[in-house]
């Protein structure tokens, strides 16, 4: 009886043996579930962390995107150049609009087109060059913006803070007046219709005199020359040093214009016509006397 027992202990202690490494192989632990550990120690399980990797307990996750700041491509603080016109993590956002940026870096102001003379000339055809005008046309780090005629993408050809000379592209359609847009990492706009599309210029516009030569701001001043109207009949663009006067008549040979404002009295200024042909100038042609 006593041996019977002691076979039966062993036959005991070797069964639980085998069911303890049976469950032990069969992973039947509950804590090797990977949603009750905390890899990272941070206090925040791992299938609710959204840095599971790298400890994090405040969870930030400043752009909104799922993944915390600790675990985005380059966490808070660690861009400095938000100004590169690049989407540093990916998130979808430009850097110099991202939150994820630390503020540390200094965004060129938004691109704003001049609202009275966004591009000059304003009648052109493919092939063409024409100067956009306004504000914040390069960014901080002298990059020019990017122009779209139309809706295509167009070169630059020269550029400054204020101005950009761009080339109009071929495919558009003629007669059409088409939208002129700028866009740099700070931002974007547009000025709808700006840009009218014609037949080719022939012949440079010709300045050969002016009538009267003296007088004050908005005196109508008569431009005699030819070649005066260009692609698709319209005036040449009339530049009193660098103000745009308005024309008030066009014929071929003569301009009838407004003296822009803005000049100091006694200061003479030049006169130049353009089209897409071409420009001309008269040097110190116009005085201004009040």
């Amino acid at each position: 009886m006593a041996c019977s027992m002691v076979q039966l202990s062993r036959r005991l202690s070797l069964t639980f043996f085998a069911v303890l490494v049976l469950g032990l192989a069969l992973g039947c632990d509950s804590s090797d579930d990977p949603c009750d550990l905390d890899e990272d120690g941070d206090g925040v399980l791992a299938c609710e962390d959204n840095c599971p990797d790298v400890a994090n307990a405040d969870q930030l996750d400043s752009d909104g995107d799922g993944e915390g700041d600790a675990c985005d491509v380059a966490p808070l603080g660690e861009r400095t150049d938000c100004a590169d016109g690049l989407d540093g993590d990916g998130d979808g956002l430009i850097d110099c609009a991202d939150p994820d940026c630390d503020g540390t870096c200094t965004c060129s102001p938004a691109p704003a087109l001049d609202a009275s003379d966004p591009v000059t000339p304003d009648a052109a055809f493919d092939g063409d060059t024409v100067r956009i005008r306004g504000t914040g046309l390069v960014d901080v780090e002298g990059n020019p913006a990017v122009v779209s005629l139309g809706g295509v993408m167009v070169p630059i050809v020269a550029s400054s803070a204020t101005e950009l000379t761009v080339e109009v592209p071929a495919g558009l359609p003629d007669g059409a007046r088409v939208a002129v847009d700028v866009e740099t990492c700070s931002g974007s706009d547009v000025a709808a219709d700006a840009l009218l599309i014609v037949d080719p210029c022939t012949e440079a516009p010709v300045l050969t005199a002016i009538s009267p030569t003296v007088g004050p701001a908005g005196t109508v001043v008569s431009l005699v020359g030819s070649n005066l109207l260009g692609a698709g009949d319209m005036p040449a663009a009339v530049l009193f040093g660098f103000s745009k006067a308005l024309v008030v008549d066009a014929t071929e040979t003569v301009l009838r214009v407004e003296a822009p404002a803005g000049f100091a009295d006694g200061l003479s200024v030049s006169v130049t016509v353009e089209t897409c042909a071409g420009t001309d100038r008269l040097v110190a042609a116009y005085t201004y006397r009040s």
